[in-house]
């Protein structure tokens, strides 16, 4: 699921809400057609059923109701300046930046931008910065010639306590 999220809306931190919801024809048909699949263990069964769980995935993205704007609510244009930040973010993780700079790279408003950043991620540019240098945290402490002071100060968290509260 994280990897066709994050082929759809360039990021993979969906969250579904918690309600009920009846699906199409199109998502009950592939899961039927999966748990037939599933059952006849064919050659070729797994290439059939990989296939079919990225479709479902797909569809399910777009039709439950999750943290990720549907398809009509940003406009191409929209998309593309906030995945150009998103990039920017992934670059600079590790610098200060303000909601200023980050809206002059959208060449949007500073208002305008936090409310279509939050509708496009699900959360606002300071949730999905701390994130990112939260998941670059990770991965640096993966190796054992970095200790926590230099982790936390290469991915760009100015205070150890804070850090640690962050990344518990």
């Amino acid at each position: 699921m994280k990897e066709i999220s994050h082929s759809i809306y360039g990021s993979c931190n969906v969250q579904f809400s918690n309600e009920v919801s009846r699906l199409s024809g199109t998502a009950l048909s592939l899961t039927v057609m999966f748990i037939a699949e599933a059952k006849l263990s064919l050659p070729g069964s797994s290439i059939i059923l990989e296939s079919l769980s990225f479709h479902i995935a797909a569809v399910l993205l777009r039709e439950l109701k999750t943290t990720y704007p549907t398809a009509k609510s940003l406009n191409h244009n929209e998309r593309r300046r906030i995945k150009d930040v998103i990039n920017y973010m992934h670059e600079i993780y590790s610098m200060d930046c303000t909601i200023r700079q980050l809206a002059k790279i959208a060449g949007l408003s500073c208002y305008h931008f936090i409310r279509i950043f939050k509708s496009n991620t699900g959360k606002t540019p300071y949730e999905y910065l701390t994130d990112i240098r939260v998941e670059k945290a990770k991965q640096m402490l993966t190796d054992k010639r970095y200790t926590i002071t230099d982790v936390c100060m290469e991915c760009g968290f100015n205070n150890p306590s804070h850090f640690t509260r962050l990344f518990k």
